[in-house]
């Protein structure tokens, strides 16, 4: 017996063009002013290994598009990651960089990432596009060459994410919370199924509505006040009230 099909009660995912926004670090190549947040062909020359690094900014999820000519049999790779990892002088096995620091900075810092390879065949205005969206704030590049120059004719990701329409308004009184509302975010996490932090949102939210438990909003704020961290809400979540959200 086949699947019952139903009609689809929930929006198509966003699919929308996202161009990176600048340039962080290169290796072996200078690269052209405006690129990558502007449209602007890159030729790397014959029997030649080059690298950069760009930055989104921000963290997304993209579907990478990487459109490129000729180089037939150079290698690419495009690597993706959230963070650069702080080199540890004491560890000498790169798996085990556990700090990541401030987000922006890169100096002093490795690239560790999941990432796509691909080989070049030669021909004109091949395009490579991964088959499932990648999650990074930082994308690296990698070419080595053979015997014929290749050239990136473009470089972008396709922006993914549920389509969410903000209809709401937060006003805390306090400037503090003003980043906390912020639609990227809840759109970035609400891609497959609902995660520990969304989860935990959404049943605060209704064990509010549900119980008029206002006391429990005013003891988180107060909380945050006071440790002015994120990570400090969910772990007093976990220890202390438990019990009442979740019964156990």
């Amino acid at each position: 017996m086949g699947w019952m099909l139903i009609p689809r009660t929930i929006p198509q995912m966003e699919l929308t063009p996202q161009r990176l926004q600048e340039i962080r670090k290169t290796d072996g190549i200078q690269l052209p002013e405006g690129f990558p947040a502007i449209k602007t062909a890159i030729t790397i020359p014959a029997n030649n290994k080059i690298s950069f690094l760009l930055d989104q900014g921000y963290l997304t999820n993209a579907y990478p598009v990487l459109q490129f000519t000729k180089g037939k049999n150079a290698a690419i790779a495009i690597g993706y990651a959230e963070a650069l990892y702080i080199e540890e002088p004491n560890e000498k096995d790169w798996r085990k960089f556990r700090q990541k620091g401030n987000r922006n900075e890169i100096e002093g810092k490795k690239f560790i990432g999941v990432k796509d390879s691909l080989v070049s065949d030669g021909s004109d205005m091949q395009e490579f596009s991964s088959l499932w969206w990648r999650t990074f704030r930082y994308l690296q590049v990698q070419v080595e060459t053979r015997d014929e120059p290749l050239i990136i004719n473009d470089l972008y990701g396709i922006f993914t994410g549920y389509p969410l329409k903000m209809t709401a308004q937060f006003d805390a009184g306090s400037d503090a919370w003003r980043h906390t509302w912020i639609a990227r975010t809840m759109s970035n996490c609400n891609m497959l199924a609902i995660p520990v932090f969304n989860a935990w949102f959404h049943y605060i939210i209704a064990v509010m509505i549900g119980s008029c438990a206002m006391q429990l909003l005013q003891l988180i704020i107060h909380a945050w006040q006071k440790a002015q961290h994120l990570a400090v809400i969910p772990l007093l979540m976990r220890r202390k009230y438990r019990r009442f959200l979740y019964g156990g």
